[in-house]
């Protein structure tokens, strides 16, 4: 166990990492600007699933009006359990997104007079109840842009007529500031209000990617498959040990040149 030349060949770390790739599923969306020169643009949301999330995975989708405003994907479970997953951005107006949206939205006469936010509370509310119409739990996470801390904001008063609840803050009662220029709560996970949490957090501005805080969550999974996962220790994390410093050197390397 301490030579990696000797470790069985479905066991060495180009194997394992592969194995990795196969079972994870990534997903993203944003609004295509024809007129964008570089390679930046804006909003966009994505979900990435791994290991048996991926395989439960039996449909998705995004914005049909094609600005990358969210993208879903129903996981389902014994019983025909189903649980549907949206990861959104609602744009604020002033924000050059917003007025990216308003001008690439396609309307009839009967959406003349509303505004660009209405028509995405219109359309976000109209995908959550198709989903509950077929019995699905539902999961929406985003950068909402608004104080959910405030139960009489838009985005609250919606969420509250859909049976949803903001999941950290209905158990721990207030969010932090989330953006790093802002005072306000804006991102959020809500949830079935039938469904709980074992525990969450906000992940500090220094450790995440963006100007965003990290939100997380964990669900039971019998919540949403009606089953456990099976949790057995891989037999790689068991067989790769060793306390000589060159053995581990060169395992690191072959894990890093495998991830390249």
């Amino acid at each position: 166990n301490l030579n990696v030349k000797h470790i069985p060949y479905a066991l060495q770390p180009k194997q394992q990492l592969n194995g990795l790739r196969e079972n994870t599923a990534c997903r993203f969306v944003n609004q295509e600007e024809e007129d964008k020169c570089d390679k930046y643009q804006g909003g966009g949301t994505g979900i990435i699933t791994f290991d048996r999330t991926t395989s439960h995975t039996i449909e998705h989708g995004s914005d049909t009006r094609n600005l990358g405003r969210w993208n879903w994907i129903t996981i389902r479970g014994k019983k025909e359990r189903c649980t549907t997953i949206i990861s959104c951005y609602k744009p604020r107006k002033g924000q050059v997104i917003y007025d990216n949206h308003t001008s690439s939205l396609i309307i009839d006469e009967s959406e003349q007079h509303k505004s660009t936010e209405q028509i995405w509370m219109e359309d976000i509310k109209a995908l959550i109840k198709d989903k509950q119409n077929r019995h699905h739990n539902i999961i929406i996470a985003g950068d909402f842009n608004e104080d959910l801390n405030n139960p009489r904001s838009s985005i609250n008063i919606l969420f509250n007529d859909l049976e949803l609840k903001e999941a950290q803050i209905n158990q721990y009662k207030k969010g932090p500031a989330t953006h790093n220029r802002g005072r306000q709560c804006i991102d959020g996970i809500f949830i079935s209000n039938h469904m709980n949490i074992s525990q969450g957090g906000y992940i500090n501005f220094a450790w995440s990617p963006g100007d965003h805080r990290g939100i997380w969550i964990d669900i039971d999974i019998k919540q949403i498959l009606r089953k456990e996962l099976d949790h057995k220790i891989p037999i790689l994390s068991r067989r790769a040990t060793s306390k000589i410093p060159s053995v581990k050197k060169k395992f690191l390397s072959l894990v890093e040149d495998a991830i390249k």
